[in-house]
């Protein structure tokens, strides 16, 4: 991913902001949105009255799009500039359920200096240090609880902003993705 210079994290929205992004046809990210919005999205509303979830990305479909008659629930389509969005938010959730492979929405928070609270699901193929560990929930009280926590304690919440982004510059970067996989093929050609 390519990761910002810094955290930014005078960038923050005034109201404490939870942020998804994607592709918003893909079916997974529809699901992991619904489910978020439905299962979770109101115990963390009863606790931070204030907040709000930022849905962006582009190519909406029908069911996000509708995700928008819920209280404090923002839709972003096409968005230009993702990295803004994600400095705009306090806290990134990927709560996936479904699909496969590295959820390139959790790097794309980290490189943006912002927590990612997620599932395993999401977690899934990402190079995680045990700082990172603690924000893969497994269930949906600790889910929720972690997103709460975050927004309710600037500092908890930089702290591991910080660690995030220096975790995406050390651990997934383009130089070294690309050393990754130059050194499997090494090991495949011998």
């Amino acid at each position: 991913v390519h990761t910002q210079p810094s955290p930014r994290f005078d960038a923050e929205h005034p109201r404490p902001t939870i942020a998804f992004t994607g592709t918003l046809s893909y079916y997974a990210n529809i699901d992991a949105a619904r489910y978020f919005v439905r299962r979770l999205w109101p115990a963390i509303h009863r606790e931070v009255p204030d907040v709000r979830f930022l849905i962006a990305g582009r190519n909406p479909r029908r069911p996000i799009l509708a995700l928008r008659d819920m209280p404090d629930v923002e839709v972003r389509s096409d968005v230009a500039d993702m990295a803004a969005v994600l400095q705009e938010a306090w806290v990134a959730v990927a709560p996936m359920r479904r699909g496969t492979g590295v959820k390139n929405k959790v790097l794309e928070a980290w490189a943006a200096g912002r927590p990612a609270v997620m599932t395993p699901l999401a977690a899934n193929g990402l190079r995680i240090d045990e700082r990172m560990r603690d924000l893969v929930a497994t269930n949906e009280r600790e889910f929720c609880n972690q997103v709460v926590g975050l927004l309710c304690d600037d500092r908890r919440r930089h702290d591991y902003g910080t660690a995030a982004h220096e975790l995406a510059v050390r651990q997934h970067s383009w130089r070294d993705s690309a050393e990754a996989v130059s050194g499997m093929l090494r090991k495949v050609g011998r």
